[in-house]
């Protein structure tokens, strides 16, 4: 089975992207920084058991990559769709933000 993991996953491109692929029996991994127990996340994930893991992940935090990393475990990744996004101070230049 292809597994996808898919970041900020709770809402817009990342949530349509995330229902598209359950809907087609690709295993998904949805991450999002802010998750509610009875948000779509949960629902697809009670709809496609098994095979729909939601996943707390927020870019912003240093220890993240570590804890997602951990959840995964071994399972490969096959797609990683990196939907998350980040804003910062309007008006900053590309060149002037920290990453």
């Amino acid at each position: 089975m292809k597994t996808v993991l898919i970041t900020g996953a709770n809402r817009g491109i990342g949530l349509g992207h995330a229902r598209r692929f359950a809907e087609r029996g690709v295993a998904v991994f949805a991450t999002a920084r802010r998750i509610d127990a009875d948000d779509e996340l949960h629902r697809l994930a009670h709809a496609h058991p098994g095979r729909f893991t939601v996943l707390h992940y927020d870019a912003a935090d240093p220890e993240a990559p570590a804890q997602l990393k951990a959840a995964l475990g071994d399972t490969p990744v096959d797609l990683l769709l990196a939907n998350a996004g980040a804003t910062g101070e309007s008006g900053q230049a590309l060149g002037n933000i920290h990453v």
